[in-house]
């Protein structure tokens, strides 16, 4: 179903309408609408008038309602982990995580999304907290109200960012820096092993384009990564992926990172699964420029805590405030917990004690009878039966130990094709006994499904190591023949269809 999200930046407003078809995204339209220099300044409007034209500039294309993305350094966000706990709870612990680094706890809204499982604790996950003040949610609310567009959903860029890049290919088991360019805004997030790390905020003061701006650019990421340099990281940072800028600046930024921090940089890669059904003659489609729109479609559908994803608009609607009357219930219940739990049981304890004495002493009458028995029988016999019985036991370790030898069965060649994901096959798959190593020769026709299908496999408690080095593309070609002929040979006309896939090989070791 096709639906607009829209992102307001520090320099403009950018707008991308789409519909997710299977794998793929097709984008039907897009725009960027520019700000004037200081309508938004770090997140807050400061020209409404200014960014409300714009606002409307969509309502004229018929756009009634749209998915909102933010960004602003107002905005508190933690990757935190939380025990096992109901969801409830968890708003709780957001907001207690978060309050206790707000300057204005009391007109504060707390969300926050899933990220991943977390090997601290059984049941424990990592979750990415957020906290913003009441008013700046107000502020755009309002905005759009007063433009007759309704939003659906308010996310945080840094949120759509973090979910985003697991869509791309080429990240994965990687340590990196993502540096956007809005305006003269510099925002750098560490990813550490696939993971979010931080977000580094920075002011660049020399005009954009100059190199005076570019060797400012590169001293802040260079700040970012030695400030980051943690003892608790055992990776070292692979890229800096730079996107927000057109191609040539983008490539003029890279060659200088390289260059000075002696480090690989390069823009933002694409997706094929991404593409626009037709480009705009003044301005070709370019990921780069529509990253936080673009993400909104890779949003999680679904129940549970595993799909939770950020929404400030729900947050800013619910009511987390205690109920009026809760202390008061609970000042009640500890008198009501001390008469069920002492005063009950007390009374039924005692009326029952004489009986279940008497139990007891019959109870013994017959261990001693058992006994009596039992030294009066010939012990020949069941001295036999104790040695039959140490043999056994003996048999049975020994088939035990065999046991635990690790062989290629049945449980893990489901587990492989469990794993697989819609349209990919195993070409050949071979098992070494000696180094219990299994090898693979996927073939798949989305590119984003490899490293998919190597996450899934990771996820398997019966494999140890999952090594993937990456994929080739293989293309290949076939002749079909059609019913026409050619008038002048009259030989039979065909058709040749190109078509691509993509050939892996992964190794797994066996626990």
């Amino acid at each position: 179903m096709k639906s607009t999200a829209v992102y307001l930046s520090s320099e403009q407003l950018v707008m991308v309408s789409a519909e997710p078809r299977r794998d793929v995204l097709r984008i039907e339209d897009y725009v960027r609408l520019p700000f004037p220099m200081g309508a938004m300044i770090n997140g807050v409007i400061i020209n409404d008038e200014a960014v409300k034209e714009q606002i409307l500039q969509l309502k004229r294309k018929g756009i009634q309602e749209v998915h909102l993305i933010i960004d602003s350094g107002q905005i508190l966000a933690k990757d935190v982990v939380v025990p096992k706990m109901k969801l409830k709870e968890i708003y709780q612990f957001v907001k207690d995580e978060l309050s206790t680094i707000s300057q204005n706890s009391e007109d504060m809204i707390y969300d926050f999304s899933y990220l991943d499982e977390d090997s601290s604790a059984k049941g424990a996950s990592q979750i990415f907290a957020l906290g913003v003040e009441r008013k700046l949610i107000d502020t755009y609310v309002q905005l759009f109200n007063d433009c007759g567009i309704a939003i659906l959903s308010i996310d945080f860029a840094i949120n759509s960012l973090i979910r985003f890049i697991r869509f791309l290919p080429g990240f994965m088991d990687k340590t990196y820096v993502l540096s956007q360019l809005d305006g003269n805004n510099l925002i750098s997030t560490l990813f550490d092993n696939d993971e979010y790390a931080l977000t580094y905020r920075s002011r660049i003061m020399a005009e954009k384009g100059t190199p005076e701006f570019q060797n400012e650019v590169i001293n802040s990421i260079s700040h970012m990564m030695q400030s980051t340099n943690r003892s608790d990281s055992l990776h070292r940072i692979n890229n800096v992926f730079v996107f927000g800028l057109d191609d040539q600046e983008e490539s003029d930024l890279c060659r200088n990172i390289e260059n000075q921090l002696r480090i690989e940089a390069r823009g933002l890669p694409t997706s094929k699964a991404i593409y626009a059904v037709k480009d705009r003659e003044e301005e070709p489609f370019k990921l780069s420029h529509y990253v936080y729109p673009v993400a909104h479609f890779y949003r999680k559908n679904g129940s549970g805590l595993k799909n939770k994803e950020l929404d400030l608009l729900k947050a800013y609607d619910r009511n987390d405030e205690p109920s009026p009357y809760e202390h008061i219930l609970k000042l009640a219940i500890v008198p009501v917990v001390i008469i069920l739990v002492f005063l009950i049981p007390f009374g039924y304890l005692t009326m029952n004690n004489m009986s279940l004495q008497k139990e007891i002493d019959q109870i013994n009458d017959e261990i001693e009878k058992y006994n009596l028995a039992i030294q009066a029988t010939d012990s020949t016999a069941y001295g036999k039966l104790s040695n039959m019985q140490i043999t056994l036991d003996s048999i049975e370790t020994l088939n035990e130990k065999i046991s635990q030898i690790p062989s290629l069965n049945k449980s893990y060649i489901n587990s492989i094709q469990k794993s697989l994901i819609g349209g990919m096959s195993i070409d050949t798959i071979s098992y070494v006994r000696d180094t219990q190593t299994i090898t693979l020769s996927i073939s798949s026709t989305n590119v984003q499904n490899v490293e998919k299908y190597v996450k899934n496999l990771k996820k398997v408690d019966s494999f140890s190591t999952v090594n993937y080095t990456g994929y080739n593309e293989v293309t290949t070609s076939q002749t079909i023949p059609t019913e026409a002929t050619d008038p002048l040979t009259g030989a039979p006309i065909t058709n040749t269809v190109e078509s691509s896939s993509y050939k892996a090989i992964i190794t797994l070791i066996l626990k």
